[in-house]
């Protein structure tokens, strides 16, 4: 079901917009509500730029649209084609695979299963002019997915888009999806107000507002806003029919409870998108394995913790040193120190842009050697290099708890009340109330 809003006349020449909120497309069934020209117009577009050779039919049903025409108000269906062409795109996109270009379905099959770099070596061997206009937005889209430099060609895609509605509130959700994955809280605000303004929220698709609200709620989680993330994460479970989404938005909803402390809920949601992931066979699993072992880390379950991370080793697909740093913790909370050098060292081998290593190595001195070490190896990772790293927030709050603490235990007090000063600084910045409390 969708709606959108109309423009009309009554019967006394008076201009109206009724919103309708009950429009169902049926593909393969014969429209019965449109008028003949608007309908070939729609089935002659749809099929032009599908590059179809077979006959397209669709039905519009809506009970609501039937009695406003019965009641003698006249529509003005070419006022609103281009949001008619919109839903019956979104409706036709769910119930067949129009691509025909294959490589294009395995670029977007290997992108959806996080293998980006075979998706960019097929993508290199498209040729452009055997696609169908259809075709054609998509290989533009992932061309915007596959490649870096978002920030700076957007607005040329935005561009290229134009009046393209239902790429181009696409590509919106790609670069709010990608801002928001670099830990950039400002920059996805500024462009949700954009969608919001630019379009009308009400009037999208139910799958289009599934995304729409769990983007929006990543947002709100990202900025601190706990119950505004949760509300939106509750409409977006309200409209998602996908079972990729409905597990996306689920892991984001723990993350909200965790760090509100509702670790029942929060482990309640997690196994829910374990349990969708595990069986559509996503490597996105490992993600939800490892949010339910960061839960029974926070509750100090610390062996159950080592025991699901042991587990996420054993599934991720492409090692990285999340996990590590996982197992580091845990097996230090257990005692593990030697088991503990051995997954740091394993963590060392992999990207540490955020500083999350770093931390886990300053968790490890930090349990097992005296100050002065904590803090001449601080020094040297840690303290000089932060105002210049892309080193996480929550990182360094982390990290100047640990030397305040440490301080504090030797009685250098005024080494202790600077670095906590500095720990609560960090956390703030980065929303982590309770933990700056």
């Amino acid at each position: 079901m969708a709606n959108l809003t109309l423009k009309a006349t009554t019967f006394n020449d008076k201009i109206i917009y009724p919103k309708i909120d009950d429009i169902y497309i049926l593909v393969d069934k014969k429209n019965t509500i449109l008028p003949i020209g608007i309908y070939n117009e729609l089935k002659n577009k749809l099929k032009e730029d599908l590059k179809l050779n077979d006959e397209i039919e669709f039905n519009l049903v809506s009970k609501s649209l039937k009695e406003l025409m019965q009641n003698h108000i006249k529509i003005d269906f070419t006022y609103s084609i281009n949001s008619f062409y919109e839903l019956i795109l979104d409706e036709l996109n769910n119930a067949k695979i129009k691509l025909n270009n294959e490589s294009i379905k395995r670029i977007k099959e290997l992108y959806n299963n996080r293998k980006i770099d075979d998706a960019k070596e097929i993508f290199q061997t498209i040729d452009m002019e055997i696609l169908s206009k259809f075709e054609f937005n998509e290989y533009k889209l992932l061309e915007f997915e596959l490649f870096d430099d978002k920030k700076e060609f957007f607005d040329g895609y935005k561009a290229l888009f134009g009046d393209n509605h239902t790429k181009l509130k696409e590509l919106y959700f790609v670069y709010i999806k990608y801002l928001e994955d670099i830990r950039d809280a400002k920059k996805p605000a500024k462009i949700i107000k954009e969608i919001e303004k630019e379009f009308n929220i009400e009037e999208f698709s139910n799958e289009k507002k599934a995304i729409f609200y769990y983007l929006r709620g990543r947002n709100f989680y990202a900025r601190g806003e706990f119950l505004d993330a949760l509300r939106d994460f509750k409409k977006a479970l309200k409209y998602c029919t996908n079972e990729k989404l409905l597990a996306s938005i689920y892991n984001s909803a723990t993350n909200s409870f965790t760090d509100n402390l509702f670790f029942d809920e929060a482990l309640f949601m997690a196994n829910k998108a374990f349990e969708i992931r595990k069986k559509l066979k996503l490597s996105e699993k490992s993600d939800s394995l490892s949010l339910i072992g960061g839960i029974y880390l926070k509750r100090k379950n610390f062996k159950k913790a080592y025991e699901i991370f042991k587990e996420v080793e054993k599934i991720i697909d492409k090692k990285d040193n999340r996990i590590y740093n996982y197992l580091v913790k845990s097996s230090i909370m257990l005692g593990f120190y030697n088991k503990a050098k051995d997954y740091l060292n394993i963590a060392k081998q992999y990207d540490d842009r955020l500083g999350f290593t770093i931390l886990a190595e300053l968790f490890l001195i930090y349990q097992t050697q005296n100050y002065e070490k904590l803090f001449n190896f601080a020094k040297e990772n840690f303290l000089i290099i932060n105002k210049k790293s892309n080193f996480d927030k929550v990182v360094l709050g982390w990290g100047y708890f640990l030397l305040a603490q440490k301080a504090s235990q030797e009685k250098k007090y005024l080494d202790s009340y600077k670095f906590l000063n500095s720990s609560i600084e960090y956390f703030l910045l980065d929303k982590y109330i309770l933990e700056a409390y």
